[in-house]
């Protein structure tokens, strides 16, 4: 079994185009929202990239059970990017945000004032009601990560990219809530080696 630091095979990572709710800040966690017309746009850039990048190749192809990831890589593929089978892969869903989800950050700051500042306290270990902690979100998709046997194009979500590059840098858990998670570039992991197309 591979340890934090240890090789995974190379890992293309796309993140969902955008939806309403994150162009008004909205937790949407596990909320199945729809791509808007700027998350179809950004998800045939990706497209264009990554038709690039696996011209000639079949890669294997993983993606998150929900909507917005599911409609992202349909686009990818009619650019031309060829893929093996598609299963979708549940351990690839956005964090459960709970009691947040559909809530700006100022709607929770007022209505879970308490919660917030636990929050604050510890992101990686804090779990909202009815959601989980980055902590269990790292756990799944690390499990799912030792499964990889061949170079991988993953479509998810932004907290699954953010545990993906914390354990692809060996990273403190401190500072996975700030990585920066963009819908409109392609992240290419080798090694401990990770770059945005």
């Amino acid at each position: 079994m591979r340890g934090t630091g240890s090789m995974l095979p190379k890992i293309l990572f796309v993140r969902h185009g955008e939806t309403d709710w994150n162009r008004e800040g909205r937790m949407q966690g596990q909320r199945d929202i729809p791509l808007n017309e700027r998350g179809r746009r950004q998800a045939m850039r990706n497209g264009r990239i990554l038709s690039k990048i696996v011209a000639g190749s079949e890669w294997e192809v993983a993606v998150s059970p929900l909507g917005r990831a599911r409609e992202t890589l349909q686009i990818i593929l009619e650019t031309g990017v060829r893929a093996g089978p598609v299963v979708p892969e549940g351990s690839l869903k956005e964090i459960a945000y709970g009691a947040f989800e559909g809530l700006t950050p100022r709607e929770i700051r007022e209505h879970f004032p308490d919660l917030m500042k636990e929050r604050s306290a510890d992101r990686w270990n804090f779990t909202v009601p009815g959601g989980e902690s980055y902590a269990e979100l790292s756990g799944r998709v690390w499990a799912w990560l030792e499964t990889l046997q061949a170079p991988t194009l993953i479509v998810a979500h932004g907290g699954v990219m953010r545990v993906i590059l914390r354990r692809v840098g060996d990273l403190p858990p401190g500072s996975v809530s700030a990585i920066r998670t963009p819908q409109n570039r392609v992240l290419a992991m080798t090694g401990t080696t990770t770059a945005f197309l």
